[in-house]
């Protein structure tokens, strides 16, 4: 839980050497998609990427995304925030779309800042998820 996912990147994999058919529950205001980001592959804009080829990814609260991460998201598996608002049944659908194991990985920025006020990457948007979304 936190803010830098980049130790995600190698937890996730050995999670996925030991359990078969891997949920990843990703959630987090920010898509992290990037293959790489000012020239490394592991570092938090890029922690979900390989998770995304290897595992049964699944994103909740994203708001903010970089282009290039649209052709390596799975729509299906996504689920914004501004569209959970309005869609009861968002967590039903989430929970059909996991298999019997499950990683979970939480960034704060994904909270509304009434909750978690430290956080360092604040987004202009709207849309955070406050405890009611849960």
């Amino acid at each position: 839980m936190g803010g830098e996912h980049s130790v995600s990147i190698v937890t996730i994999r050995a999670f996925n050497e030991v359990f078969d058919n891997l949920t990843v529950l990703h959630i987090d205001a920010h898509a992290d998609l990037r293959k790489s980001y000012e020239g490394s592959s592991c570092n938090h804009a890029c922690a979900m990427y390989e998770a995304s080829q290897n595992t049964n990814l699944i994103q909740v609260g994203i708001r903010s995304m970089d282009i290039q991460e649209k052709p390596v998201m799975d729509y299906d598996k996504v689920y914004f925030a501004h569209e959970m608002a309005i869609d009861d049944n968002w967590m039903d659908s989430v929970i059909e779309q996991m298999t019997d194991n499950v990683f979970i990985t939480f960034d704060l920025d994904a909270l509304d800042p009434s909750i978690y006020q430290s956080n360092v990457i604040k987004n202009i948007t709207k849309n955070y998820l406050t405890l009611a979304s849960f």
